[in-house]
Order: C-alpha cells, then sequence, then structure tokens
C-alpha cells in the first residue's frame, strides 16, 4: 500500500525481527523468514526485487560478500568432530527433506571443503543458503534492471592464521575462514575494530588489504572498475569476481579472478529441494 512519510518506529514494531538462529543450521521447512528488504521513493514501498529490477535507483553497484560468513560466530562448533559424526549430524537437523538429505548434499557440493575440516564444509554450506545465492539472485535483477555497471564479488582469501574470539563460547575456536565482516576489515584496514578479536596481520592479509582498499576507492572515484567483470543483463551466465588465493589457500599470492556461474548448480539444487529464498537473510 501507499505510505506518506512512514516513521521509522512504526514500520520496525511492523517487522517481526528474529535474529536467534541466523548462525545455525535451519531445520524449518518454512525456512528462515527474516523480514524482506523494502525501497521506499517517499510515497509507495517496493520490494527490492521490484526496485532493483525496475531500476529504480539506477547507481554502479557491488554486491560483495566473503565465502564463509558464518564462521563469525557459528552455532555448531564442529571443528574436531569426525567425518562420520559429523554426516550423520547433517542428516538429523535435515531429516525434514529426507534420511540422508544432509550428507548427499554436503559430499555433493563441499567435499573440497569437508577434506580441510567438518566446519569449512558446514559453514560455506550455510552461508550459500543464506546469503551467496541471495545476492546472485539481487545481482542478476540489478544487472537487468540498472543501465550503470553492477558487479558481484566474493572474498575466498580467509586469514592467513587463526583468529582468536569471545565470539563463541568454546576454548579451542578461532575464525579460521572468510568470516562475517572480514572483507570490511581488510579494505578499510580496521584490524582492531573490535574488542572482540584483534587481528594482527601478515603480508598476506595486508596483500588483500590493498587489493580491496585500491578497488575500493577507484570505484567510489569513477563508478566503474576496468578490474573487475560487470553482470552483462542479456547473458544468461553470471560472471563472479572472486578475490583471494585460489581454492582457498591462504599462502597463495592475492589474486582477483573471475568465475562463471560460480555457485549456480548449488543454488539450482537447493531451491529445487525447497530450499531457496525463504532460506536468505533477506528477500
Amino acid at each position: 500500500r501507499s505510505l506518506k512519510k512512514p516513521p521509522a518506529d512504526v514500520i520496525l514494531q511492523k517487522t517481526k525481527w528474529d535474529l536467534s538462529g541466523e548462525f545455525d543450521i535451519v531445520t524449518d521447512p518454512r525456512g528462515r523468514r527474516s523480514p524482506g528488504l523494502l525501497v521506499a521513493d517517499g510515497v509507495t514501498v517496493y520490494s527490492i526485487e521490484t526496485a532493483l529490477e525496475t531500476g529504480m535507483v539506477d547507481v554502479p553497484l557491488i554486491i560483495s560478500s566473503n565465502e564463509d560468513e558464518m564462521d563469525f560466530s557459528p552455532a555448531n562448533a564442529v571443528e574436531p568432530m569426525p567425518r562420520k559424526q559429523f554426516l550423520s549430524l547433517m542428516d538429523a537437523r535435515l531429516r525434514a527433506w529426507g534420511a540422508h538429505f544432509g550428507s548427499r548434499t554436503i559430499e555433493a557440493f563441499y567435499r573440497r571443503e569437508l577434506s580441510v575440516s567438518p566446519q569449512w564444509a558446514l559453514n560455506v554450506f550455510l552461508t550459500d543458503l543464506a546469503l551467496t545465492c541471495g545476492n546472485d539472485h539481487l545481482a542478476r535483477l540489478a544487472a537487468k534492471g540498472f543501465k550503470s555497471p553492477v558487479y558481484r564479488v566474493v572474498v575466498t582469501q580467509r586469514p592467513s592464521k587463526p583468529i582468536p574470539t569471545t565470539l563463541v563460547p568454546v576454548p579451542w575456536f578461532a575464525m579460521r575462514y572468510t568470516f562475517h565482516n572480514w572483507d570490511l576489515f581488510c579494505g578499510g584496514n580496521m584490524w582492531d575494530w573490535s574488542p572482540l578479536f584483534k587481528i594482527q596481520p601478515t603480508k598476506d592479509d595486508l596483500a588483500l588489504s590493498q587489493l580491496l582498499s585500491t578497488l575500493w576507492r577507484n570505484f567510489t572515484s569513477a563508478g566503474e572498475m576496468e578490474e573487475l567483470q560487470r553482470i552483462s543483463p542479456t547473458s544468461r551466465t553470471m560472471v563472479t569476481n572472486l578475490i583471494g588465493g585460489k581454492e582457498g589457500n591462504p599462502t597463495a599470492p592475492t589474486v582477483l579472478y573471475p568465475e562463471l556461474n560460480h555457485k549456480s548448480e548449488v543454488c539450482s539444487y537447493l531451491d529445487r529441494n525447497s530450499m531457496g529464498r525463504s532460506f536468505w537473510w533477506s528477500d
């Protein structure tokens, strides 16, 4: 419906904010039921999809995220868990989708991550489910509706060494992967931003910091970046600009490389199995 200068407190009161399980395995087939994003032009409130697809606010846009956002504060600390036990846990938590849906999903799409750590496999799966697939969808819509360039970026280079934190009450836990806000800390040189953890960057972390900060400066000054490939509004494939050591290798030189349909297969799979937009952090 149309609204005229709606007070912010009225909108917030009408919105059901329940973020208690945002970093947890979603076991409810109805999904997260997170509040949808809205865009207002002063008279009418639109869904974020309508706003992007119609080019309502047509400006150069980067939709950026990290490969493993969930490592910021995972609800399930499974780093030392044996493989068989971890796969059994996934089957138990995702039983609503079938007896072996959890283990089949991990083994089909997250075998590389699982070979390193159950925590990495779980976190990337939950990140794809909550964030990556939704961001890809919104980026496609923006590219379709905007005349300005639209870029999709995913940071894959994890910290060069584990970062201790008090966010998770487990003595051995440390953030090892590309956690929520990792790109912000690097690109903004915000190494001591939070008292919950203090990052002591190495030369590899500083190389990532230099690359991100340079990209952001160029983008804010020019509105486009020759270093990144923009999303084509007419192509059936979508390009994602990955930033980091290839294959998630923290010791590899920091590189920037494009990849077509980065997560399209797993996102299509999740959508077909009723784990689509209702599981995104925001729809």
